[in-house]
């Protein structure tokens, strides 16, 4: 064939593998292409989890912030009941005192 068209065989040669060269391009291509479709599949799954991370963060951080304010307001309320308590305490203690002194002065 090389005779036909007056090329040396070398250069007949060095044709066909440019040409197996392009194919095996074109096929470096593909794979390429559809390795960038993967990895860009997985950056999203990647997204997507993270996303689904921070959001129960977010969550938990949520509800340890409503049991923070449960546990502030119940704190509150034994502080009272403390206090009336205490102070109820030392009026009966006055009042026994009162009674104690009014016997004692019989």
């Amino acid at each position: 064939m090389a005779e036909d068209f007056g090329y040396p065989e070398y250069v007949v040669e060095i044709l066909n593998e440019i040409k197996e060269l392009r194919r095996e391009l074109a096929l470096l291509r593909q794979q390429v292409a559809e390795l960038a479709k993967k990895v860009e599949s997985r950056r999203e799954a990647q997204v997507s989890d993270i996303d689904a991370v921070a959001a129960q963060i977010r969550e938990g951080v949520e509800r340890l912030n409503a049991v923070a304010l449960s546990v502030a307001e119940n704190a509150a309320f034994i502080r009272t009941l403390l206090s009336e308590n205490r102070l109820k305490g030392e009026e009966a203690c006055m009042a026994l005192l009162e009674k104690l002194m009014a016997l004692d002065k019989k």
